[in-house]
């Protein structure tokens, strides 16, 4: 049963953070199973890769980034060694890695020639000019490609070519692209943040073995770690028995994004 209503339309907001963006899974089971569902999404970095899931089908976007998280590896889109990095930067002078094993990761769960009017809902990518500085929002066209250069991380990646502009990851210029969905017509913002900026309140802080003890807590179960997206990588784990439940090691992100939608749920205030 929805607990609460929001002024229409609502817009998920999906921030970057690199492998932190394994806890918006858990933020997104979460808004689920409070029924919160949104009429546009707009996502920076790998926000825009969560995003783009979310906006080819709401509904199982959740389920199916839970699959996609634990099979993603380093060598998968970080691929060659220190010699292979030094060739690539001495050919290209920008970027260590070439996008093209990224590439294949996201053509691995999205057809090649996706188009953003295929998606059932309005998706917004975030990236950042190069020529500007400033945030380039894209709306239409294919798909792949917007990803690529919204995940484009300078000095990492190279910049991606779109209607002539060079762009790159848009979270040099707007991580949380908040003002970005507001411009698509959002009346109501969902803020999905992977990096929680700054310090957590006290009341939202625990670590995992401090979970099992909260009344209305999904974990308390078998903690399983993995590495992810080097050199941003975090640890994270996935709870046994509820797979979308992904948290970095000290948050619950259930508990953190009901907070930040200011709802809770039900019997606790």
């Amino acid at each position: 049963m929805q607990m609460f209503s929001l002024p229409r339309p609502v817009a998920f907001v999906l921030g970057g953070g690199g492998s932190l963006g394994a806890v918006q899974v858990g933020m997104l089971q979460a808004l689920a199973e409070l029924e919160v569902s949104p009429d546009l999404v707009v996502g920076t970095s790998v926000g825009s890769l969560n995003g783009a899931v979310v906006a080819l089908d709401p509904k199982s976007a959740a389920n199916r980034l839970s699959r996609i998280w634990p099979r993603i590896t380093r060598p998968m889109v970080f691929p060659g060694g220190p010699l292979a990095q030094l060739r690539t930067l001495q050919q290209g002078r920008t970027h260590l890695f070439p996008n093209t094993s990224l590439q294949a990761v996201i053509r691995a769960h999205l057809a090649s020639e996706t188009t953003f009017a295929e998606l059932a809902l309005p998706f917004g990518a975030v990236t950042t000019d190069v020529a500007t500085a400033a945030p380039h929002v894209l709306t239409d066209g294919r798909l792949v490609p917007a990803l690529l250069a919204s995940t484009a991380i300078p000095g990492i990646f190279p910049a991606v070519s779109i209607d002539g502009r060079q762009l790159y990851d848009g979270g040099v210029v707007a991580n949380v692209p908040v003002t970005q969905a507001m411009a698509m017509g959002a009346q109501s913002l969902v803020v999905l943040d992977a990096v929680f900026p700054g310090h957590l309140p006290g009341r939202h802080r625990h670590s995992l073995r401090q979970c099992s003890s909260l009344p209305w807590s999904p974990c308390g179960c078998r903690q399983r770690w993995k590495r992810l997206w080097p050199p941003l990588a975090y640890r994270w784990s996935i709870c046994q028995g509820r797979p979308s439940n992904v948290s970095r090691h000290w948050s619950s992100p259930i508990r953190t994004c009901s907070s930040r939608a200011g709802i809770r749920p039900q019997g606790h205030s």
